[in-house]
């Protein structure tokens, strides 16, 4: 096993490190894959809160990756 590996099994032995770590790691998987889909379609922020029905400033809040309010 890899040293990182090692130290990652044993950090997350403490259910809060892992929930932790989980939680950032979705959160910037969510907020990514939300702005990759969008510029596939080659569409703005501002087009792709008109189809949700959303404001812009909303798909920016869930685009950001420090967001964390889903």
């Amino acid at each position: 096993m890899s040293e990182l590996s090692e130290i990652l099994r044993k950090e997350f032995k403490d259910k809060e490190s892992a929930h932790a770590y989980i939680e950032e790691f979705l959160n910037t998987c969510i907020a990514t894959q939300i702005k990759v889909l969008r510029e596939q379609r080659g569409w703005t922020q501002k087009k792709l809160a008109h189809e949700a029905g959303m404001e812009q400033s909303r798909i920016s809040l869930l685009e950001n990756i420090n967001y964390d309010k889903w």
